[in-house]
């Protein structure tokens, strides 16, 4: 393996995550084993891999990746100018459960709010309204939402709940120790 030492404990520091010690006998410890992982995949694979051309392979990719993510986020800047211009006072913010990804969404999508004239017609537009259960339309908790209503909207909702659901999950994973 070509990497120095000093290179290795660079990564090492940079990249060990929690409170591990960024040198000593710790990053020793990895350094080796890093290495001896090296040597391992290159005696397992002989010459069957170039790992130079693997290395530039790997570097392109990352390359590409972080493109992408600054592609997302100059994207993600220009829809959050947008949204201040169409809606200065950012009133759909201020709606519990409405964050920066669901109020562009439903200003591109709704464009002139104006055009609904009472609350539960716009909740209609969107498909916010639970099914009503068959005996007497008594509205429970845990009751599926309507068929109907602006699929780009609910899917919209949907991706949120996902996304939200998630990180739940990792911040109980985390707090249990999983």
């Amino acid at each position: 393996m070509k990497a120095r030492r000093t290179t290795l404990a660079k990564y090492v520091a940079a990249h060990a995550g929690g409170n591990h010690p960024r040198s000593g006998p710790f990053v020793e410890t990895l350094i080796t084993g890093l290495r001896e992982a090296a040597q391992y995949a290159q005696d397992l694979h002989g010459t069957h891999i170039d790992f130079s051309k693997l290395q530039f392979e790997i570097a392109t990719e990352i390359e590409n990746v972080l493109t992408k993510i600054q592609t997302v986020g100059d994207l993600e800047q220009h829809i959050a100018d947008l949204y201040k211009h169409l809606d200065p006072q950012a009133l759909l913010l201020s709606i519990p459960g409405v964050g920066r990804h669901l109020a562009p969404t439903l200003i591109g999508i709704l464009q002139n709010i104006e055009r609904f004239h009472f609350e539960k017609h716009l909740r209609g537009f969107c498909g916010l309204f639970p099914m009503r259960a068959d005996s007497g339309g008594v509205e429970r908790a845990g009751q599926t939402l309507t068929r109907g209503g602006n699929n780009r909207i609910k899917h919209t909702h949907f991706i949120l709940l996902l996304i939200r659901h998630e990180k739940q999950i990792l911040n109980w994973r985390n707090f249990i120790g999983d």
